[in-house]
């Protein structure tokens, strides 16, 4: 989930192929579920093989309660606006 969270690895990642790669931050209101179970869910569901006791979950659901709106568990989020420019020569 976080493979890419640092600048220098997306621009590892694109170079080969890619001119004027431009990594900007962006601040965001991201949708983690239609509620605290859920957010739940989706956040385990990061690591499938992950298996946490209920008073685990009671835990991260209570965290996530104060996220809780009419449209979802929504919290803000740091995330990275990606913009290239595909070489000619990449071969692709």
């Amino acid at each position: 989930m976080a493979s890419l969270s640092e600048p220098y690895r997306v621009h590892a990642a694109l170079h080969r192929t890619f001119d004027r790669i431009a990594v900007r931050p962006l601040d965001v209101h991201t949708r983690w579920g239609d509620s605290p179970a859920d957010a739940v869910d989706f956040l385990l569901s990061r690591a499938p093989a992950r298996r946490v006791p209920a008073s685990t979950r009671a835990v991260l659901e209570d965290s996530l309660r104060p996220y809780a709106t009419a449209r979802g568990v929504r919290m803000r989020a740091g995330v990275w606006l990606v913009t290239a420019v595909r070489r000619d020569d990449a071969g692709v």
